[in-house]
């Protein structure tokens, strides 16, 4: 569900708020999907999420 928030350009805190996570929470899914992508080498993913961090 986050992920497909992502596709759509939610920012972070409209994810938070669509899905129920705290904030906290959905900077761990990020920060794990981050993870995820730097082991794949997906670095547009990467610059995308960093985007939503802000």
């Amino acid at each position: 569900m986050v992920g497909d928030n992502l596709l759509n350009n939610f920012s972070s805190r409209q994810i938070s708020e669509k899905t129920g996570l705290s904030k906290k929470h959905l900077e761990a899914h990020i920060k794990n999907m981050m993870e995820k992508l730097k082991a794949e080498d997906m670095s547009e993913l990467i610059k995308l999420l960093k985007g939503l961090k802000q």
